[in-house]
This record gives C-alpha cells, sequence and structure tokens, in this order.
C-alpha cells in the first residue's frame, strides 16, 4: 500500500497530531495498470448513485438507485488502515457529509 496510496500509517497519523490536515497532491505514488493516479487511498470519493444493498443475484456494471438518503462512497483514505483503502470498497454518507478525507476525482475523457 505505501508504494500506491495514502492511508493512515505513511499520511495521518503524524500530520493528524500536528493538527493538519493529510490529503496530499495527486501523482506522489506510483500509477495502477491503467495509469490512474491515487485510486487507493487519500480521501474517500463520492460516486453519483444512492446507496442500496447489492442484489443478491449476478449483475454486470450494478448502478444504485436514482434517489435515495445515502451516496455511494468508495472508500479508504488517509483516515483509514491500509484494509478499506481499495476501489471495491463501498460504503454510503448523507449527500451534504462534509469530511476533509471525503471528495470526488474529476475525470476527462475525449468527446466521442
Amino acid at each position: 500500500m505505501d508504494e500506491v496510496g495514502w492511508y493512515w500509517y505513511n499520511a495521518g497519523i503524524k500530520s493528524y497530531e500536528k493538527g493538519l490536515i493529510c490529503t496530499r497532491a495527486v501523482g506522489q505514488k506510483m500509477p495502477n495498470a491503467w495509469g490512474l493516479y491515487d485510486m487507493h487511498g487519500n480521501v474517500a470519493e463520492w460516486c453519483s448513485d444512492f446507496y442500496e444493498d447489492y442484489p443478491t443475484s449476478a449483475v454486470v456494471d450494478l448502478t444504485g438507485p436514482d434517489a435515495g438518503i445515502e451516496r455511494v462512497a468508495r472508500w479508504g483514505s488517509w483516515w483509514n488502515s491500509a484494509w478499506p483503502c481499495r476501489s471495491a470498497y463501498r460504503g454510503s454518507d448523507a449527500s451534504d457529509s462534509k469530511y476533509t478525507n471525503l471528495g470526488f476525482r474529476v475525470a476527462l475523457a475525449p468527446v466521442q
């Protein structure tokens, strides 16, 4: 985890004890196989869909409901241990939640 992302033991604990916010600039760790940086750790990332439990049957490209109380967040940040710092770790929170370890990813894709 130290090579690909920021989490509590390499970003949070020493800075947090000094009263500092512990996010880091993107691109200081190694990218993943697709060339994307900081997909694990640093900040948890909001998703556009609302949260509901996963179905018990197999699905492809699952999207949550269009409305609800809590939005999906892909978890793991400088505040967490290494284990939840992976994009498969899914949680939720109220849409108006504000934390220094929760944000979103802006991605630029070519227009088709």
